[in-house]
């Protein structure tokens, strides 16, 4: 059966490999009705993976509801920030296999950085599933899970600070008398092209050649 993803509105679909996994995780993110219906629970019972795509205050809620109709065989990935592995364990059956997952905004575009941490029932292969599934919208790291503040600060934070940084070039751009299209275009190749070059070089050796 096709991986499963469950939402803020309680209800449980066949997941997509791919942006629309993403586009629909974030328009579903705007339902607050009830976690959880029968037919939510009678799809879990049949499911191999399980994607939990909600809030983090509403992960208790949706795995009191589904929890223990998820199949001990079964992978649960959860995407809600800050919820720790234990705290996912906690909410379903002994010995099911769970991963947390860090994504980031950029995936919605097929250029995220996800950063997975393994649960301790969670076996190599599961581990390697969660990446398979996740590569589709983006790179894919795995990390001990008590370097996810870091990884939630660095990649999951991250884009908000490029946007801020992009967002100053382009106002620079406009002091100086460009408009604000030649200002965005400029900023956002630049960036790019800088990104690529960087990728197999020191950033203090291609700093240092720039200046």
């Amino acid at each position: 059966m096709p991986p499963l993803l469950m939402t803020d509105s309680g209800q449980v679909r066949p997941s997509i490999p791919g942006n629309s996994f993403w586009r629909h995780a974030r328009a579903t993110d705007r339902c607050r009705s009830r976690v959880c219906t029968s037919s939510s629970r009678i799809a879990v019972e049949n499911s191999d993976v399980v994607l939990l795509a909600v809030k983090p205050a509403m992960v208790g809620e949706v795995l009191g509801s589904v929890g223990d109709a998820i199949p001990v065989e079964a992978l649960v990935i959860s995407v809600a920030a800050g919820i720790t592995t234990a705290a996912l364990e906690s909410g379903v059956a002994h010995g099911i296999g769970v991963v947390r997952a860090m994504p980031n905004t950029p995936a919605l575009v097929g250029q995220g950085m996800t950063v997975l941490s393994a649960g301790r029932s969670c076996t190599p292969e599961q581990l390697v599933q969660a990446q398979e599934l996740l590569a589709a919208v983006g790179k894919v790291a795995v990390v001990p899970e008590a370097q996810q503040d870091a990884v939630t600060a660095l990649s999951g934070s991250g884009p908000a600070y490029v946007f801020y940084f992009l967002e100053a070039m382009m106002q620079a751009a406009v002091e100086m008398g460009l408009s604000e299209a030649q200002g965005r275009t400029l900023a956002q190749a630049t960036f790019a092209g800088a990104s690529a070059l960087a990728q197999p070089v020191s950033y203090t050796h291609l700093r240092a050649h720039e200046t």
